[in-house]
């Protein structure tokens, strides 16, 4: 099972604008320039939420961070779910967030081998 919060991800050309466009709210009481997005993952009978993600953005790095989150705390299972048969309900909040993901134009950063440069999904960025 693929594990998203192992792994590092990067808006391309965010900006301000670009944010409030996508429905990011500012996060407040934070010296960087912080930007959060909640979505639900998981709807119990397909109706209420029951787990929502967060996807984090620092401007201007574009930067970006996940959270999962049930009853605001922090779902365990998507930051370890080494142990236990919870495949099931991790692949429909991997495709959520993955679809999220590709909306806002976030890419998973991937180091090239042995250079400084950042590879991604192949298209080197200097």
């Amino acid at each position: 099972m693929e594990q998203l919060i192992n792994k590092k991800y990067k808006m391309l050309y965010p900006s301000e604008s670009k944010l409030i466009k996508y429905g990011f709210r500012k996060v407040r009481n934070i010296d960087d320039d912080v930007w959060r997005y909640t979505f639900p993952v998981y709807k119990y009978n397909h109706k209420i939420t029951t787990i929502e993600g967060a996807i984090t953005v620092i401007l201007p790095s574009g930067k970006v961070s996940l959270d999962v989150y049930t009853n605001g705390h922090a779902y365990t299972q998507f930051y370890n779910n080494e142990y236990g048969n919870y495949e099931p309900i991790m692949n429909i909040i991997n495709s959520n967030i993955l679809r999220e993901l590709n909306r806002f134009n976030i890419k998973e950063k991937k180091k090239d081998k042995g250079k400084k440069t950042w590879n991604w999904n192949n298209k080197k960025q200097i």
